[in-house]
């Protein structure tokens, strides 16, 4: 995303802040295009994109306005000024140049409201991918923590059997020292 794009969005902040963003942001699209960060980070850019674009679209039409408005303020002089002569001509002309002017505001408008729905669809969707994704987090932690718990329980069970069996052998090697024990003893006495 263009550094100018983020002061756009974060007018008032510290640029300190504006490039603490940009930094989180160039961390987030990096890595495999499927990972979650990565999809966020594009989902987030064009979010932005569009917000950025957003005070670009209303200085632009604040400027078309003002020229239009230029235009129509000579115009209207020229009218004053030759009224007697042309009145009825310059009169249609007005109202197409009003006319133009009104659908011109018109589309400006359409294009904002058109862009703030885009952004809030996007929102809407960043929100919905999020919510899908804390759930899906949820989903592995709960398997994990279950798998920890079968696990735990595997090393319990196979220490007590290792147990069972150092005890076992144990008491065979006394039996068989003993066994040894009693066959010396034998052998000494007779």
């Amino acid at each position: 995303m263009d550094r100018d794009d983020l002061a756009v969005l974060l007018v008032g902040a510290s640029a300190e802040d504006v490039d603490r963003i940009h930094r989180l942001l160039y961390e987030w699209s990096i890595g495999p295009e499927n990972s979650f960060p990565v999809q966020l980070a594009l989902l987030t850019r064009t979010q932005w994109r569009i917000a950025a674009g957003i005070p670009r679209t209303v200085n632009d039409s604040r400027k078309l306005i003002e020229q239009h408005l230029s235009q129509y303020c000579q115009e209207t002089a020229a009218l004053v000024k030759n009224l007697g002569c042309v009145t009825a001509k310059q009169t249609d002309e007005l109202k197409q140049l009003i006319s133009a002017h009104e659908k011109i505001i018109q589309e400006i408008s359409d294009s904002m409201r058109r862009s703030a729905a885009e952004a809030e669809r996007t929102a809407d969707q960043i929100q919905a991918r999020l919510e899908t994704g804390a759930s899906h987090w949820e989903q592995a932690m709960n398997v994990f923590d279950a798998e920890r718990v079968k696990f735990e329980k595997t090393c319990k069970e196979m220490d007590a059997q290792l147990a069972w069996r150092n005890l076992l052998w144990l008491i065979s090697g006394l039996i068989g020292m003993l066994g040894i024990g009693i066959g010396v003893g034998h052998y000494i006495l007779r």
